[in-house]
């Protein structure tokens, strides 16, 4: 005997609740660090006096400005000068901050083309500074405003800060971003000193990806659905089904494999400290895999493939556009542009700025 009315309008109906349900549960909504309705931000700026620099900055969080906005000039003084404004955040009054899966910045400069946007951890009174672990990722700008979702995975541990604390990468634990103290907007050190930039930030938040509960959700909705099809509409007899169907292309382990990493590779050469253990943790397939399949491939060992792959990007950029050697290195992904001159020329028997002479010429 089939399912009465009411029980089939119920069984249709609950499902749609549960997902609502559900949403509520998963979802949570942004923790904006950035001042809403003409409330102040809560930051301050800070320079590389400390370190005995002379760089300037003007900021005034108590401004009726709907951005937040920084004024900046780097000076002698300091090795690498800096400033930059931190984003403070009260331990005392914090949601778990565990949960949220990215920062979105928008952002614009009138000089500087690259900002270090950090990240402060606590990890213990003995760690230097502040009991801080640094999490850095150098953000590309421009003169226009750009919206940028950058995936807390993608913060890493600067090398400076394990050479201050004697430690390598390989002793840190996984991050823990609940413990998440500070967020700082810092100056683009390759404009060099004595140029005035300007930086305006529209929004800093902390987000959750929803992209999982989502696709679990859809596939989840088909399965209960197609389940209750066949519990109301079950046929009382037996009888022969003939169907169409498309037949499934099959792609051996191998070729996708393949496909996997060299995807992986040429979608983040241009970060500085790419190794194989990171296309290991993004592909899941294993570091002697990962090896074989670049050594078979392209006859290159992943260094090399590594280094052809940013030398190939950066002989564009010399051709193309009129960026200087710096920001061409740093942009395919070198942290030296020193090492980044010498790599260029073993292979192109000439400096980069030789390079684009020659060419121009030709």
């Amino acid at each position: 005997m089939g399912l009465k009315r009411p029980y089939k309008l119920g069984l249709i109906a609950v499902w749609p609740l549960l997902v609502f349900l559900g949403y509520l549960l998963y979802n949570k909504a942004p923790f904006i660090l950035t001042k809403k309705s003409g409330v102040p931000v809560h930051a301050w700026s800070f320079t590389d006096s400390l370190d005995s620099g002379n760089s300037k900055i003007l900021f005034d969080n108590a401004s009726a400005e709907p951005n937040v906005n920084f004024a900046y000039t780097l000076k002698s003084g300091f090795q690498y000068p800096y400033v930059g404004i931190n984003f403070l955040l009260n331990k005392d009054s914090l949601p778990d901050l565990g949960r949220y899966d990215y920062v979105r910045i928008k952002i614009k400069a009138s000089q500087g083309s690259r900002l270090p946007i950090v990240l402060g951890l606590w990890q213990g009174e003995n760690i230097k500074p502040n009991g801080s672990r640094f999490m850095e990722y150098i953000l590309p700008v421009s003169k226009d405003w750009n919206s940028t979702d950058i995936d807390l995975s993608d913060f890493r541990t600067p090398e400076w800060w394990l050479k201050t604390n004697g430690l390598k990468e390989k002793d840190l634990k996984k991050p823990d971003f609940s413990q998440m103290r500070f967020l700082n907007v810092q100056s683009c050190q390759i404009i060099g000193n004595d140029k005035e930039d300007k930086i305006e930030i529209g929004e800093v938040s902390l987000r959750i990806d929803m992209t999982y509960f989502y696709l679990a959700s859809s596939v989840l909705t088909i399965f209960y659905y197609t389940l209750l099809l066949v519990l109301i509409f079950g046929k009382k007899s037996k009888q022969s089904v003939v169907f169409s169907y498309v037949k499934t292309e099959a792609v051996s382990h191998s070729i996708k494999d393949e496909e996997t990493v060299f995807a992986f590779i040429t979608s983040h050469y241009e970060q500085q400290s790419l190794s194989i253990t990171d296309i290991q943790n993004g592909t899941g397939i294993s570091e002697a895999k990962i090896s074989a399949i670049i050594k078979n491939k392209s006859g290159l060992t992943f260094k090399q493939f590594l280094n052809k792959l940013r030398l190939t990007e950066s002989k564009r950029l010399l051709l193309e556009t009129d960026l200087q050697v710096s920001e061409i290195a740093y942009k395919v992904g070198y942290s030296n542009v020193t090492h980044f001159n010498r790599i260029f020329k073993e292979v192109e028997l000439c400096t980069p700025n030789d390079f684009r002479k020659q060419t121009s010429v030709k």
